[in-house]
């Protein structure tokens, strides 16, 4: 189903494909090179050498054996058994990867032409379609998650202000670097990968970082890094956020709604009153709450039913344990903050 438009569409479409495809193959983007891409390429060098048979017009890419090789690398372990006891003289090489994937070829040994078995080739379809493609033999190093959030709010003019947080793991990455410093790294792309926006910081304690952009409505692709030059640890996060005003978004620029809610250790006004969002300064969070921490939530009203001047709603906030190592928890509100609305 995925090989469809690849089929069908027209060069640019296919440019657009290939440039996501490898964007996201890439491990980390803050460090130089693309592992996953040169690897591809010395896959297919290497079959085009070990199994190319010219005398029969066979392109060593286009074996049984180059295919499985490109999308898999080189198997862990490899076992030949026969001659098979029908006299073909047939042998059957095995396979096998610690991913837990198996391939079987059978034919005349040393003549570059060994083929999936005819038998065999359902299940291997099966396997290829649940794993088109792996990248383990790659040595690169450890790659963490990155807790994330977003929250997408109404700018001016039909524009939608993004509001992104991320929360790098800093001191696993640190344990792991001889140089102790470590970098942080944020991009914002549209959906055809286009940058809008690129960021970068020096981390010097764990904890949330933030950033806004206000951005034409569209589908965007936001992604968070934290490395350290030699570290053998990284972390990586990527969100796709949809910023159109459609009935799968569950935002709208107009009308009666609400924002998204964004979720911070802290929310104080920048000054006597705060009117909007960005009046308030913000400590975000993407991750847990610590013990005896505070949890604030920020959101924007838009276009309430009003009465008088007055807008009247009820608010509820509801702690539902998800997991628990024993305890109960225990919670108060500390401020009402700022409840603010927009007309606009």
């Amino acid at each position: 189903g995925d090989a469809s438009p690849m089929v069908s569409g027209t060069d640019a479409e296919l440019a657009a494909y290939r440039r996501l495809y490898w964007l996201f193959a890439d491990p980390l983007w803050s460090r130089s090179g693309n592992e996953s891409r040169i690897e591809y390429f010395s896959r297919v060098a290497f079959a085009e050498l070990r199994w190319t048979v010219e005398d029969m017009h066979v392109l060593g890419a286009d074996s049984d054996r180059g295919e499985i090789y490109i999308r898999f690398g080189p198997p862990d372990i490899q076992a030949a058994v026969g001659p098979d006891a029908q006299g073909s003289g047939d042998y059957s090489l095995i396979w096998v990867y610690r991913s837990g994937l198996m391939f079987a070829f059978t034919g005349t040994i040393g003549f570059g032409t060994l083929r999936a078995p005819h038998g065999d080739v359902e299940g291997a379809t099966a396997m290829i379609r649940s794993q088109p493609v792996r990248w383990d033999n790659v040595a690169s190093i450890r790659v963490d998650s990155v807790p994330t959030q977003y929250a997408r709010f109404r700018g001016d003019s039909g524009t939608v202000d993004l509001y992104l947080a991320a929360q790098p793991p800093v001191d696993s990455i640190r344990k792991y670097s001889d140089m102790g410093a470590v970098k942080g790294y944020v991009w914002l792309l549209t959906s055809s990968t286009a940058l809008v926006f690129r960021d970068s910081a020096q981390l010097a304690a764990k904890g949330s970082q933030s950033w806004s952009r206000r951005v034409p409505p569209g589908t965007y692709i936001y992604r968070a890094e934290a490395t350290s030059d030699g570290a053998q640890r990284g972390g990586r996060a990527t969100v796709l956020i949809n910023a159109t005003a459609s009935a799968t978004s569950g935002f709208s620029q107009r009308g009666f709604d609400i924002s998204d809610l964004l979720f911070a250790t802290s929310a104080e006004p920048k000054g006597e009153s705060a009117k909007r969002w960005s009046d308030l300064t913000i400590a975000p969070t993407a991750g847990a709450v610590e013990r005896s921490g505070q949890l604030a939530l920020v959101w924007e009203n838009y276009e309430f039913g009003q009465r008088a001047g007055n807008a009247q709603y009820q608010v509820a906030v509801t702690l539902t344990k998800n997991r628990t190592l024993g305890g109960n928890i225990a919670a108060s509100i500390v401020d009402s903050g700022y409840i603010f609305s927009s007309t606009g």
